[in-house]
């Protein structure tokens, strides 16, 4: 079946758009948002570079995932995380790994994401693609491990120095992440230095969103329980 990219798609493969000349074309960061199409974008990385390799994705996503490795006719092994997890060291060298909603590695402390860095360094995985609309969730830590996963040189300490700080708590030192428009701006940089960021806005027309306001009388029932409402309220007050 011929698969036809759109531009945001092809732009990626063709490698010509001066916003990611800066990348590791082997080892990056697909940022997108749900419905961009990372799915066909990574299939035509691995078309692009003549390799067959490891898909790892979310369970509920794994049939859909089939369905478009079927239609690209390139096999590939396809994995859900859990499968990954318990079978990684039993797995063969892959040259590239791609890993689908990237988000659920990104906890460097989770044995999902240290199987998972486990094998790229056994295997010296060549080419590594992360595909995820939420690169950072909750931690700067997050981004951290993505880092790991593909490989880039980043110091932990001075990473950690640089967003979080340590305050006393029973005894102990706790660190706490620093906030503001300046840590954002960090924590943005440092995700587009490896990786791609692009909005569902940004490839297709959305018109702006309008909130729309309705008024109605409420039904006997309707009163009569705001009225028991009220006398329980009085009642206790």
């Amino acid at each position: 079946i011929m698969i036809t990219l759109k531009s945001h798609q092809q732009a990626v493969i063709d490698w010509v758009d001066p916003k990611f000349q800066h990348l590791d074309p082997e080892r990056f960061g697909l940022f997108f948002a749900p419905r961009v199409g990372k799915t066909y974008t990574i299939l035509e990385l691995f078309k692009k570079y003549h390799v067959t390799g490891l898909i790892v994705v979310p369970k509920k996503t794994k049939e859909a995932w089939q369905r478009d490795i079927d239609h690209f006719g390139i096999p590939h092994t396809l994995m859900t995380k859990e499968e990954f997890k318990k079978h990684h060291k039993t797995l063969p060298k892959f040259d590239a790994v791609a890993i689908d909603e990237s988000h659920h590695f990104s906890n460097v402390k989770s044995q999902l994401t240290k199987s998972m860095l486990w094998y790229l360094k056994e295997h010296d995985v060549r080419y590594r693609w992360l595909a995820t609309g939420t690169p950072y969730r909750s931690q700067a830590m997050n981004i951290y491990a993505l880092y790991l996963l593909l490989g880039r040189d980043i110091k932990y300490w001075s990473f950690f120095k640089e967003f979080y700080d340590r305050i006393p708590m029973g005894g102990r030192m706790i660190p706490l992440q620093k906030t503001g428009p300046h840590i954002e701006q960090k924590l943005e940089d440092y995700i587009k230095r490896v990786g791609m960021t692009l909005a569902l806005k940004d490839v297709i027309d959305i018109p702006d969103s309008v909130n729309h306001y309705e008024e109605f009388d409420l039904t006997l029932e309707q009163d009569k329980a705001i009225e028991d409402l009220d006398t329980q309220i009085l009642a206790v007050s």
